[in-house]
């Protein structure tokens, strides 16, 4: 057997919006559609959106907690 493919192409406008626009995190995003946060990374790198990394995630989420 085969692993099973999950079609997400229908996700991209999706998970670019959750993103760039909400600033959510990967995981957040992936609890959001229902989709691992690897294939999250994968389709954002394949759209061509740079990732944040743990520093700018960090950042991101210490401002949103207080409120900047």
């Amino acid at each position: 057997m085969g692993r099973r493919k999950i079609y997400t192409d229908d996700l991209n406008p999706e998970i670019k919006r959750l993103y760039t626009e909400e600033n959510l995190s990967m995981y957040a995003i992936s609890q959001e559609t229902g989709v691992h946060p690897q294939v999250v990374k994968r389709k954002l790198i394949s759209m061509g959106i740079e990732v944040r990394n743990k520093s700018e995630a960090m950042k991101l989420f210490y401002s949103k907690k207080s409120g900047k």
